[in-house]
């Protein structure tokens, strides 16, 4: 922030260190929103599909299949009913139709446990490491961020895009040099103003409201899955006990599609 080098009034002295410390939270806050985005809900996501999901997913393959073969006895038996000669290739190509969406599903939740399992072999960034790049975020935020500075420059805002980039991919080197890119940029706020004391206070004010609202969305996003179960997640009780809930289900769906087998194979 730009003080022109005058004399500053206590009050006015006093505001403004305070309206630095409710900047200096609100970035702290939304560095932490964002790594929770970006970094934790992620990893999260990933260590349930590894631990559970891919259960889940059997689980669900075995209740499109059990579908698929009901669907399959009634097309039959309707067939019959009319005194009809079975078409074995219109069968085949109604049952393709009618479950090509649920065909899809399963392929895209299959790719999303190979991509997890994957994610969780990438190397995670050192203590020190992680660290930096949290304090560089937090640092060009107070100087870029929207919410923080709303009259930044379209230049600034291109900036702001590159940083938003960078701290997705963890790329601290080019947040190192983003960093230094903006070590002039500064908030002018005119202190010879005779409204300066008010003015200062709307500001304060605004990012009051600003953290209130950035710390609501933390705790929503803390109390909604996956992070409402992460503690979960590391205990090998819980998961265990969840495993075994979808294996009996599994086991239960695997003998309903035997019999729905043999009802099949008398068709045949």
């Amino acid at each position: 922030m730009e003080e022109n080098k005058i004399q500053l009034h206590p009050e006015v002295k006093k505001l403004l260190e305070k309206y630095n410390e409710f900047k200096k939270e609100l970035a702290k806050l939304i560095e932490e929103k964002e790594y929770i985005l970006i970094k934790v809900i992620p990893r999260v996501e990933a260590e349930y599909k590894v631990k559970i999901s891919y259960l889940e997913y059997k689980c669900f393959v075995l209740e499109i299949e059990i579908r698929a073969m009901n669907r399959e006895i009634k097309i039959r038996q309707a067939a019959i009913n009319r005194g009809e000669i079975i078409d074995e290739v219109e069968i085949k190509r109604q049952l393709e139709n009618e479950f090509e969406a649920w065909k899809n599903q399963i392929e895209d939740m299959k790719d999303e446990i190979e991509k997890a399992n994957k994610y969780l072999k990438i190397p995670t960034m050192t203590n020190e490491e992680s660290r930096e790049l949290k304090k560089l975020y937090r640092d060009i935020s107070k100087k870029l961020h929207p919410d923080i500075n709303p009259n930044v420059t379209e230049k600034d805002k291109l900036l702001w895009i590159r940083v938003n980039d960078a701290y997705r991919h963890g790329d601290i080197e080019e947040l190192r040099t983003l960093s230094i890119m903006t070590e002039n940029i500064k908030e002018y706020i005119e202190l010879e103003d005779k409204n300066i004391i008010d003015s200062i206070n709307d500001k304060i004010l605004s990012i009051e409201k600003q953290i209130i609202i950035i710390i609501e969305q933390i705790n929503s996003i803390n109390s909604q899955f996956p992070l409402n179960i992460k503690e979960q997640l590391r205990n090998k009780k819980w998961v265990n006990e969840r495993k075994n809930e979808i294996l009996e289900k599994i086991q239960i769906l695997t003998e309903k599609r035997e019999f729905l087998e043999h009802l099949l194979s008398e068709f045949v």
